[in-house]
């Protein structure tokens, strides 16, 4: 059951309930199911009412009408996975950005960090979370816990930690390993309108989560020499998962990236990618940017370092794409 779906089984039509035991009920932190009812707010379904008494009161809810038919489906947020199990395709660079536009948009957006690597969490928070990841899948902690603030309006990280590497191993054993991502995400992903899953570089068990718990696939591919290694097995396990553990995943698309319309062998990349893999891959392609790493090194998505650079542009592009697509 979602965080939306818990909180209207524990309101009655008509009748205020506090914030603090809609809380408990889900078992989250009171900032994620306030977020959750501010979103259903805005829908009409829910009247979120202020505290009488400022900082000492509680938020009430009460519950004006229940989901429609066609918003039974739409509650829940989009989750979108980015996976290419070659490293160095800017797959992680694009998962941040892309939850930057989603953020900058308007869009409630979640990181979710799945690489042991933690590059995603290191490029966008300096402080630690209490729990990561790591804690969440094998031990079964909260997963408010290991959400952590960005500093950019709309933008939230679930934390990784090396201590990701070890989960797979621990996980192997665990009944249902493939959908423990899916039933962490399902308890926090109300307060959301996007989820986005910056995938391990390889087809491991914590891909196989994200793949099980995920709406769509981006899949980047740099624009280089050995840019379709792998790419097909890939698409092979994304066949395999959605006939087997995840009926409505979808490929969304083959994202290009590092283009160099100057480099002969780049540009040619690009022109076989199209024709080998004919509509699905993306219109806008990434060019190779330094600003890109400089954004990361401030600790910044791109959207918010320089919105008016051509980086930012294109990944707004993909951005609303995936809005339109996703």
């Amino acid at each position: 059951m979602t965080l939306r779906e818990t909180i209207m089984e524990g309101l009655k039509e008509g009748v205020e309930t506090d914030l603090s035991s809609l809380a408990m009920r889900a078992g989250v932190d009171r900032r994620l199911v306030l977020e959750a009812c501010l979103l259903l707010e805005k829908r009409g379904i829910l009247k979120v009412k202020k505290p009488l008494f400022g900082i000492f009161g509680d938020f009430r809810v009460v519950r004006v009408r229940d989901f429609s038919a066609e918003e039974k489906d739409s509650i829940r947020p989009r989750i979108i996975a980015v996976a290419n199990q070659k490293g160095g395709v800017g797959k992680t660079i694009t998962a941040i950005n892309l939850a930057g536009c989603l953020s900058r948009m308007g869009k409630r957006t979640l990181l979710v960090d799945m690489d042991p690597q933690a590059y995603s969490t290191s490029s966008l928070v300096s402080g630690k979370a209490s729990k990561t990841a790591y804690e969440v899948l094998v031990e079964g902690a909260q997963p408010d816990k290991a959400v952590v603030k960005t500093g950019f309006q709309s933008l939230d990280v679930l934390a990784s930690s090396v201590n990701l590497v070890g989960a797979e191993v621990e996980l192997v054993g665990m009944k249902g390993r493939e959908g423990v991502l899916k039933k962490a995400l399902d308890r926090i992903g109300g307060s959301y309108d996007y989820v986005v899953i910056d995938c391990p570089p390889s087809l491991s068990l914590l891909t196989i989560n994200a793949l099980c718990a995920c709406d769509g696939v981006l899949v980047p591919v740099q624009c280089d020499y050995f840019a379709f290694e792998g790419l097909r097995q890939l698409l092979d396990t994304i066949g395999l998962v959605r006939e087997r553990l995840n009926g409505n995943l979808r490929l969304l698309g083959i994202l290009l990236t590092m283009y160099e319309p100057q480099n002969p062998l780049s540009v040619r990349i690009a022109e076989e990618a199209r024709k080998k893999f004919k509509g699905a891959v993306l219109k806008p392609m990434i060019h190779r940017d330094s600003v890109l790493s400089e954004a990361a090194r401030q600790r910044k998505p791109i959207v918010y370092f320089d919105e008016d650079c051509r980086a930012s542009r294109e990944y707004i592009e993909v951005a609303s794409f995936i809005v339109q697509n996703g």
